[in-house]
C-alpha cells in the first residue's frame, strides 16, 4: 500500500483582466459556489484591485480538475511539489512527516530520508516493515480502549519478536498527516519513542525471566505479609492468602514476590542484565526520536525491588519492546527495525 508519496497541489489565480464586464459577476458567483469556507472578501479582492491575484493554496487535483471543468475564464493554476499521504491518519506516528522543503521531520520519514532520496531518484519505493492489516486492527483496538476508558493517550507497539521488525506501532490521538498544522503539538507526538514511563507491572515480563540461577519455576514465595524494606512497606493489591509459585507470582501480578525474585538476584547481576536488555540506553531503532531512560542515582535494595514491578525507573514504550523481545525469542537482543 502506498503510505507516502510526492504530488503536485495548485495555487489558483484569479485574474479579472482576463475577463469580459460580464464574466466578471458569473467568475465571482461560481467561486463563492466552488469554495464555501473562502471569506467573501478574499474572494472579491482580486476584483476589486483589478489584478492577479493568489486566491487559495493546496489546492488538489481532483479539485483542480472540478474547477477547469466549469471553463472559468480568468482562473489559472500553478503547480506546487509536495508530499502526500494516502492513508491521512493511519500510521501517523509510525511514517511521520516531512517540512515543506522535503526534510524528514519525524518518524519513518526523517529515519529514512536519505534512502527515500536516493530511491526517488530511480523512482523505486522504499518498504517498511508495518502490515498495514496489523496496524489497522491496532489502531482500531487501541482507540475502542482509550475512549472506553477516557484516557489522556494510548500507545500500541506490535513487533516480530524474532527478527524486530515493527509490524505496528501507534500512537493516540492520531492525526491527518496531510493536515499537521490542525492538530496540536501533543496529538502529533510519538509518545512510543519520545515519552519515558515507569510502565508498571508490564515490566514484570523482564524482571520474571531474568535467570541467574537464584530462582526456577519450583521456587516459592511469601506474599501472605508486606514486604518491609527499611522504613518502606511493599504491598500486593490483591494480599495473598498462601505462598506463591513463581508462576503465581507472575499470573497474580504480585509485586511483593517479584521484589523479592530481584533482591535474590542482587543489584549487581540484575542491573549487569538490564544494560544487557539496552534498558540503559535509547532503543536501537531507526528512528531518531527515542529517549533515554530515567535511571535511579543508586541502586538500594529499595530501588532494585521498585524497578522489578515497573517503577522507580521511566523508559520508553519502544525500549521496553526492544528488550521484551528478547525474554521472548530465546534471549536475543535484536534492534527493531
Amino acid at each position: 500500500q502506498l503510505l507516502a508519496t510526492d504530488v503536485n497541489d495548485y495555487s489558483l489565480f484569479v485574474d479579472p483582466n482576463d475577463m469580459t464586464g460580464d464574466d466578471r459577476s458569473l467568475v465571482r458567483r461560481a467561486l463563492l459556489q466552488i469554495f464555501p469556507d473562502l471569506p467573501r472578501d478574499q474572494i472579491d479582492k482580486p476584483f476589486k484591485m483589478n489584478r492577479r491575484l493568489l486566491l487559495t493554496n493546496n489546492v488538489k487535483a481532483a479539485k483542480r480538475d472540478e474547477i477547469l471543468n466549469y471553463g472559468l475564464p480568468g482562473i489559472s493554476f500553478e503547480a506546487v511539489r509536495v508530499r502526500d499521504y494516502p492513508l491521512a491518519n493511519t500510521g501517523s506516528a509510525y511514517i511521520g512527516m516531512t517540512q515543506r522543503g522535503g526534510e524528514g521531520m519525524s518518524g519513518a520519514e526523517k529515519a529514512l530520508q536519505d534512502q527515500i532520496a536516493a530511491n526517488a531518484a530511480t523512482d523505486q519505493p522504499v518498504t517498511l516493515a508495518m502490515d498495514l492489516r496489523i496496524q489497522g486492527t491496532l489502531e482500531n483496538e487501541m482507540r475502542a480502549m482509550a475512549v472506553a476508558q477516557r484516557a489522556q493517550s494510548a500507545i500500541g507497539i506490535v513487533t516480530n519478536v524474532r527478527t524486530g521488525e515493527v509490524l505496528a506501532l501507534a500512537s493516540w490521538p492520531d492525526f491527518d498527516l496531510n493536515r499537521p498544522g490542525a492538530f496540536s503539538d501533543a496529538d502529533r507526538r510519538n509518545h512510543a519513542a519520545v515519552d519515558r514511563y515507569e510502565l508498571g507491572s508490564i515490566f514484570k515480563v523482564i524482571s520474571i525471566s531474568v535467570d541467574t540461577g537464584t530462582t526456577s519455576l519450583a521456587s516459592v514465595y511469601d506474599g501472605r505479609q508486606p514486604l518491609k524494606l527499611g522504613n518502606r512497606l511493599i504491598h500486593d493489591e490483591h494480599a495473598s492468602s498462601e505462598l506463591l509459585s513463581l508462576t503465581d507470582v507472575f499470573i497474580k501480578s504480585s509485586n511483593i514476590g517479584t521484589s523479592r525474585v530481584a533482591l535474590d538476584v542482587g543489584a549487581t547481576a540484575m542491573t549487569r542484565y538490564y544494560e544487557a536488555l539496552g534498558l540503559f540506553r535509547s532503543a536501537d531503532i531507526e528512528l531518531t526520536e527515542p529517549a533515554s531512560p530515567l535511571l535511579p542515582s543508586r541502586w538500594s535494595d529499595s530501588s532494585l525491588a521498585s524497578s522489578a514491578f515497573g517503577q522507580g525507573m521511566a523508559i520508553t514504550p519502544l525500549s521496553f519492546i526492544e528488550a521484551a523481545n528478547a525474554t521472548l525469542n530465546g534471549g536475543y537482543l535484536r534492534p527493531l527495525t
